[in-house]
């Protein structure tokens, strides 16, 4: 069993990435595969990991390109050597540092491998990043990213051939994200729909994601408004912490809709807020692969989505409704129509759910992933 180190820059927050990095960690672990994270900022979802089983390593990072990167890399080579003693090592990184830093790594260090991933469409990676990078690539083993888009983005930015990028989409725990079915559920619903404010009669609106301008929740709040104005009854939760929390908040007050949009903060039963819900809704403006997306669609619930990255890619036709980019006319009819038409909701809902267990499904990506590590090693000719 090779040793594996997931190497990510943040364990501060439950967003899509970090928990697709722990079920990563889990799932190599129940394959005996030892295993550490290792990260530059703590915080409550490593705390999380750890009471998984999985032990969290972190690194002090003032920046990578500053003096000091001297001393993170020592610390790291040093962990790196304890930790596998040597034998033949997967280091699996995500976000900008931990996909600079791990080549390095693997330069000095035969016995280690690197898949690298691209989860975004590179909105926050500077060109200094793309010139460091383009040269660093070369240690690296295999390339994976969430999508098709993601892909040629990063074939383009980085000089590479888009033939030898794997593409490996999330997946979606559909266990533990299902539509509300048993009285416990049911039971559950109707005391969070209460405990959220959503009265007699009102439908419930939900968005899941960092409170960013980069995920449109703008758009959703206008959307709302004239909704509303329409006589629609329609409450709108925001699941999420951002530094734009505050802006959207003004936004909902200013047009009409304060008492209407409920900022719940970060949570961590989104499963169960999902199934509390009648809608979903994402009005990003750039996308990887949506987690949310995907969960949501495992949850049984109808989507209105943005055609961006590869969300196109996540919601067929027929299993949610993909609207142009902050189109707030589009995204207003879609969702009118869906408030309109139970049956509509009910239809399209049971198709999303249907997609995300037979397409999304967790246990394929998991096992992609497996493979990916095992053609590293057979490639350089150190698998055991």
């Amino acid at each position: 069993m090779h040793p594996a180190i997931i190497l990510i820059d943040n364990l501060n927050e439950f967003s899509g990435t970090e928990v697709q990095a722990l079920y990563l960690a889990r799932f190599l672990q129940s394959r005996r595969h030892p295993v550490e994270m290792w990260t530059f900022r703590l915080g409550t979802f490593s705390k999380w990991c750890q009471d998984q089983g999985i032990r969290v390593r972190a690194f002090r990072k003032t920046g990578v390109l500053r003096p000091d990167g001297v001393r993170l890399y020592r610390e790291m080579e040093a962990a790196l050597k304890a930790f596998s003693g040597g034998a033949p090592t997967i280091i699996q990184s995500f976000h900008t540092a931990s996909n600079l830093l791990a080549p390095v790594l693997a330069r000095r260090n035969p016995n280690v491998k690197v898949i690298a991933t691209r989860r975004d469409m590179g909105f926050i990676r500077k060109p200094v990043h793309d010139a460091l990078q383009r040269p660093l690539n070369r240690w690296i083993s295999r390339m994976v990213v969430v999508s098709e888009d993601v892909k040629w983005i990063v074939a383009l930015r980085e000089g590479l051939d888009p033939a030898s990028i794997d593409v490996i989409p999330n997946g979606v725990d559909s266990v533990r994200f299902k539509p509300a079915t048993t009285d416990d559920d049911l039971a559950r619903r109707a005391a969070l729909r209460g405990n959220l404010g959503v009265k007699d009669g009102e439908l419930l609106l939900t968005s899941v994601g960092s409170m960013l301008p980069r995920k449109g929740h703008g758009a959703l709040i206008e959307a709302l408004a004239r909704l509303r104005g329409l006589g629609v009854a329609l409450k709108l939760a925001l699941v999420g912490v951002g530094e734009g929390a505050a802006d959207l908040k003004a936004l909902a007050e200013r047009r009409g809709s304060g008492g209407h949009v409920v900022m719940t903060g970060e949570r961590t039963d989104v499963p169960e807020v999902l199934q509390a819900s009648d809608i979903f809704a994402l009005a990003s403006h750039t996308e990887g692969f949506s987690n949310a997306v995907i969960e949501a669609m495992a949850a049984g619930l109808p989507v209105v989505v943005t055609d961006v990255g590869g969300t196109r890619e996540a919601v067929p036709r027929g299993s949610g409704v993909v609207v142009p980019v902050n189109d707030i006319p589009r995204i207003t009819e879609a969702l009118a129509a869906l408030c309109a038409d139970e049956a509509a909701r009910r239809e399209m809902g049971e198709r999303a759910r249907q997609v995300a267990v037979d397409v999304h499904n967790f246990d394929r990506m998991l096992e992609a992933f497996l493979a990916c590590h095992t053609r590293a090693l057979a490639e350089r000719g150190v698998c055991r």
